[in-house]
């Protein structure tokens, strides 16, 4: 059976309502980072800095909805973004596009990494650098070993089951230790979580949200679905799923209160650490762990997948005979390699998972509208469409160095809506010039 049919087996089936084919959307939104990166909102914006990363991904899946429907209706025979950016872009903006799409997924690797690093430390109090190898072995093991419609099928049961923990969990410890104990507890030693009128939350919400909407319109797995997705059915799918995804992170985020309620921390890692040494049900220890690691593992599963499939679908069928026939075996190879790649820069950056989701952001915030606007084309786009995300990228990266991370994001995202902006104009200018003269 081929991927595109049994996407469509289990997307489009009679028996299937709507609500499990938004659960299995929701099911590439279940990072290891989105997991744990609430925890770590929390520390640095407050209370509703958590509240503000949840609603961003449920704001950003509610505005994918839309974009989809004209996805679904430009490409309706489709199976990949790459085949809609043949179809959108000439040959040179595709393949600038193909060689961004492996960056973002090098970025979701690194991402993966460093929140496997940090729960490998927790468990085992060893260093976050050793643990982000053991991450990696582990992860490249599975996307080895992997089976494509395997994975598919027990998506249904893993997000069942991380849904499960992210609910079990924390009504446990507020029933252990009484809500209204640990709320005084907060506001003895923590008072300042409990803050409203933090302006950093509102600066951090709008960048979670156009970090989360780059992600999610760049994501090639999510493509997959919206294409096989049935255009009447893609608005509610993606509305119910943004409404649904924005609990997990939210959960799992009131998890950090039950740790920090009886005194001080030193950094965010001693959290980690006592949240795992704070179980005293090895039962709800493996849950927690095993709910987390499945998150991890299946992203980095997927995005390996993703280069394997870039690595087939566009360079080997270039080539011809003998060449094409050996080329086509050296995809695993090849995402070892770009995996192999993003550890390396995961350790040298040496990065807190919330300051690898700013510094990786530069990446999605800078294709965000370069993207919408190539969904929104009703023709080709120009080459300098594709080109100035990678002139965004560039600057991006510059500016984090001089302005940090979120003045960094923003002069990045204007940087991008002004040039983009004055390509637009520009070649409707021209276009209207010339044909003024024809």
């Amino acid at each position: 059976m081929s991927d595109r049919s049994l996407f469509q087996k289990v997307f489009n089936s009679a028996e299937i309502g709507f609500s499990l084919r938004a659960i299995s959307i929701i099911d590439r939104g279940i990072t290891g980072s989105a997991i744990l990166l609430g925890l770590e909102a929390i520390i640095t914006f407050g209370i509703f800095g958590g509240v503000g990363y949840a609603l961003a991904g449920t704001l950003a899946m509610i505005i994918l909805a839309p974009l989809a429907k004209k996805i679904k209706s430009d490409l309706p025979n489709g199976q990949t973004i790459s085949d809609y950016f043949q179809l959108k872009l000439p040959d040179l903006g595709y393949w600038v596009m193909i060689f961004y799409l492996i960056m973002t997924t090098v970025s979701i690797l690194c991402m993966q990494i460093v929140a496997g690093g940090m729960m490998v430390y927790a468990i085992f109090d060893i260093p976050s650098s050793i643990g982000m190898f053991l991450t990696y072995i582990f992860c490249i093991l599975l996307s080895c070993l992997r089976r494509s419609e395997l994975l598919t099928k027990l998506t249904l049961a893993r997000v069942f089951f991380i849904f499960t923990v992210a609910f079990i969990l924390p009504l446990y410890f507020f029933l252990r230790e009484g809500a209204e104990h640990i709320y005084k507890g907060i506001r003895l030693y923590h008072p300042y979580l409990l803050v409203t009128d933090n302006k950093d939350v509102l600066y951090f919400f709008v960048l979670s949200f156009l970090i989360v909407l780059g992600k999610a319109i760049m994501d090639s797995k999510l493509w997959q679905y919206i294409l096989v997705l049935d255009k009447r059915e893609s608005s509610h799918t993606f509305v119910l799923s943004g409404v649904i995804w924005g609990t997990l992170p939210l959960s799992f985020s009131s998890l950090v209160l039950i740790v920090i309620f009886t005194g001080g921390f030193q950094n965010i890692n001693t959290i980690y650490y006592d949240l795992l040494h704070g179980f005293d049900s090895t039962f709800l220890l493996s849950l927690f762990v095993i709910g987390a690691f499945s998150a991890i593992s299946s992203t980095f599963v997927i995005e390996f997948d993703t280069l394997t499939k870039l690595w087939k679908m566009n360079l080997v069928p270039r080539l011809s005979g003998y060449a094409e026939q050996k080329m086509s075996k050296a995809g695993n190879y090849i995402a070892v390699f770009i995996s192999g790649i993003a550890l390396c820069l995961s350790i040298y950056l040496n990065l807190s998972l919330l300051n690898a989701f700013f510094y990786f952001g530069i990446l999605f915030v800078s294709v965000l509208l370069p993207m919408i606007v190539i969904i929104c084309s009703k023709e080709k786009v120009s080459n300098l469409i594709t080109l100035s995300v990678l002139v965004c990228t560039t600057l991006g990266f510059i500016l984090l160095q001089n302005f940090g991370y979120m003045k960094g994001l923003f002069i990045c995202a204007l940087t991008s809506t002004l040039l983009n902006f004055s390509i637009l104009v520009s070649t409707s200018l021209l276009k209207n010039r010339k044909e003024k003269y024809k």
